[in-house]
């Protein structure tokens, strides 16, 4: 009869969920019953888990669980499932789309103390409020110039001939 702790390491090997890095050699070993002995050879005492078990096949990204690569996955394929009943948009995320539909909403929580405009989201407060005050926290690394959004930056970019 195998031990519970046994069957569980024997099944780890068939699903790849645990894998164990030797710190010395770099050698993975998918069970602690093969690493232990391996390790004496180096004299190690400790010894690291490699909790990123799921990979993506396109970048080789690692996970720590299968619904964060599938999200991720969604980049490479240039999906977009969730879409804006309102305006169409689509989104990748269900964060992003919730985010999203604050836009439509009547309800303006965050006002402009400049000009006493509103939004509904915080974040379109602070891109606004950077009209009023000059301020442009990204810069473009080529030639200087400054962009009150990462958006404008990114567009920017392009005429540089690189990513960022």
């Amino acid at each position: 009869m195998i031990s519970l702790g046994e069957l569980e390491d024997h099944r780890n090997v068939h699903d790849n969920q645990m894998k164990i890095v030797c710190e010395e050699c770099g050698r993975i070993f998918y069970t602690k019953a093969s690493f232990y002995p391996h390790r004496k050879s180096h004299k190690i005492q400790s010894v690291k888990m490699d909790t990123k078990k799921f990979s993506c096949g396109e970048c080789g990204k690692s996970f720590t669980t299968k619904k964060s690569r599938n999200q991720h996955l969604l980049i490479h394929s240039g999906e977009k499932p969730l879409v804006c009943t309102i305006c169409n948009k689509r989104f990748r995320t269900r964060a992003n789309y919730t985010q999203h539909i604050k836009v439509h909403s009547d309800v303006k929580l965050f006002k402009c103390e400049h000009c006493e405009k509103k939004f509904g989201r915080k974040d379109h407060l602070t891109i606004h409020v950077r009209c009023h005050t000059g301020e442009k926290p990204f810069v473009c690394n080529c030639c200087g110039r400054g962009f009150a959004q990462m958006s404008d930056l990114k567009k920017h970019i392009k005429i540089h001939g690189k990513k960022i």
